[in-house]
């Protein structure tokens, strides 16, 4: 008999250290599936976080491709400033040599006026002021003659110092 107790001490025994073994065994896959729900809560959450972040990714490229839409219209708003000022530059520089021109022009015209004017009073002063009032008077016809061509000259050559200044302004 004692081998019969011995035997179903054995056996019981061993039946309670199997059930301790099989409590350990199953809080060992109880705090496993704990673990694993734990870890698969994380992926679902990183996953949100990864999705949050692709779609800010997303936002700041639109962004940023607004901003960089409007650097370059802002760009070609300045390049059309620069290139207007440029133009109005080069145009104000043509005007400033044009009235130099003209300016150097007059004074050749004034100038001419002057030697004209010169060698008419040379002529009136070889004349005697006790001339006949036939030479007196032919004289005086030759003078108006030429003071007529000069006018004329003059005339002329203001006619087209107008018509470039005409021409300029159109």
């Amino acid at each position: 008999m004692t081998d019969s107790v011995f035997s179903v001490d054995g056996i019981l025994s061993l039946v309670h250290k199997l059930r301790q073994e099989k409590a350990q065994s199953e809080e060992r896959i109880a705090q496993t599936r704990h673990k694993a729900r734990v870890l698969e809560r994380r992926v679902a959450e990183l996953a949100v976080q990864v999705g949050a972040a692709a779609t800010a990714k997303e936002e700041k490229g639109a962004v940023l491709a607004v901003i960089k839409g409007r650097v370059k219209a802002r760009q070609k708003m300045f390049n059309q400033v620069k290139q207007g000022m440029d133009l109005t530059q080069a145009t104000v520089k043509d005007c400033m040599e044009r009235v130099e021109g003209e300016a150097s022009e007059r004074f050749g015209v004034v100038e001419e006026f002057e030697k004209e004017m010169m060698r008419m009073c040379e002529k009136m002063s070889k004349h005697s002021l006790a001339c006949t009032v036939t030479r007196l008077g032919n004289t005086l016809a030759t003078m108006e003659e030429e003071e007529r061509t000069i006018d004329r000259r003059l005339n002329k050559i203001k006619g087209k110092g107008e018509n470039m200044v005409g021409e300029r302004i159109k």
